[in-house]
């Protein structure tokens, strides 16, 4: 399911309505269930199984399981309604109509909001929804307690177990991760095309490069992560695609980001996890990628930095390499800078006269 191309996910939600009291009358703040689906094909259920699925329909994500929700068991005075959020999300339609972000309504089955954070489309709701979506290919659905054991779709069955994760619509255990996505489809999608997923594979000398790219995820700008999200099922993911795209340096910096990014949602800051990655900014001759480029970087001009700047402040960027200092924008050896005096002739740098 393409995420770039717009694919259509439903997710139909039986939610209380706002005419009686519950604690899901408020913006909920606590979201202990992700469904992560990023990249082209992968999906991390709330439970955390991983699956690929190639499709090219509209599916289900979530919803009610079966009509026979249960939720009225933690809650005695309560109602129902059959809430459809078609997520045709890209940023700036409501019902097939443009509006703008943000936007809010409110209706009997709660507030919807939605707006634009760190690079996201979020939408969120009082009844216990959340969904946050980018502009590239990754799409984080949430869940509150609330819904534990009620859900099913191609997020899983939020049950704590992932042994039940694969249940089609009527009811039973699919056998294989195809033939429980496809189960999914929404049912207006005669004319599209499922396939089972064949990517292609790679060859021993080809894997060796894989793991060597995906294991950066394993390194230390990964590492504050590692106890809140393993990276393990990333990993695997990462060699998917690389293998899939014979090794395509975009798409393998793209994998790495969807772990990053898994991170963020689960509250967890990375900082410039770039570097020594292929994600880092490629940099002009003489020069590499750091994290932290001091302000006072020296130039042929002010050889010990510029007078006046915070050797303390620093930003992400490119530094030159030993031995070269700016000049005119690029890095030269710092043999190369000195001056002219007045009649044309040039004095070598440190030289005094």
């Amino acid at each position: 399911a393409m995420l770039k191309g717009f694919t259509l996910y439903m997710v139909t939600l039986t939610v209380l309505l706002l005419t009686l009291t519950s604690s899901l009358g408020r913006w909920v703040k606590d979201y202990p269930a992700t469904c992560s689906v990023y990249g082209d094909p992968h999906y991390i259920t709330f439970d955390g199984f991983a699956y690929d699925f190639n499709g090219g329909c509209s599916y289900v994500l979530t919803t009610t399981c079966g009509g026979q929700s249960s939720i009225s068991n933690w809650s005695k005075k309560v109602s129902y309604k059959e809430l459809q959020l078609p997520l045709f999300i890209h940023p700036g339609f409501k019902h097939n109509i443009s509006v703008l972000l943000p936007y809010f309504t409110s209706g009997t089955y709660g507030q919807v909001r939605a707006y634009v954070d760190s690079g996201y489309t979020v939408l969120e709701t009082t009844f216990g929804l959340r969904i946050m979506m980018d502009k590239q290919n990754r799409l984080f659905l949430q869940v509150n307690e609330h819904f534990k054991y009620e859900l099913c779709g191609l997020c899983g069955t939020y049950s704590g177990q992932q042994d039940d994760d694969l249940v089609m619509p009527g009811g039973q255990n699919a056998t294989t991760t195809f033939q429980f996505a496809d189960s999914w489809r929404v049912q207006d999608s005669n004319l599209c095309v499922s396939h089972p997923n064949d990517p292609r594979q790679c060859d021993s000398q080809e894997l060796d490069q894989a793991y060597n790219h995906c294991y950066a995820l394993l390194g230390e700008g990964f590492s504050l992560c590692h106890e809140t999200l393993h990276p393990e099922i990333y990993i695997s993911s990462c060699v998917h695609d690389f293998c899939a795209t014979r090794g395509n340096l975009i798409t393998l910096c793209e994998a790495l980001k969807s772990y990053a990014a898994a991170c963020a949602v689960a509250g967890v800051d990375l900082g410039q996890w770039q570097d020594g990655t292929v994600c880092a900014p490629s940099c002009p001759a003489n020069s590499h990628y750091s994290s932290c480029v001091s302000a006072c970087a020296p130039t042929c001009s002010h050889l010990y930095g510029p007078p006046g700047c915070s050797k303390s402040d620093c930003v992400a960027g490119c530094v030159c390499d030993d031995g070269y200092v700016l000049q005119k924008r690029k890095c030269v050896p710092v043999q190369e800078c000195g001056c002219l005096d007045l009649n044309g002739k040039k004095y070598d740098v440190f030289l005094t006269v």
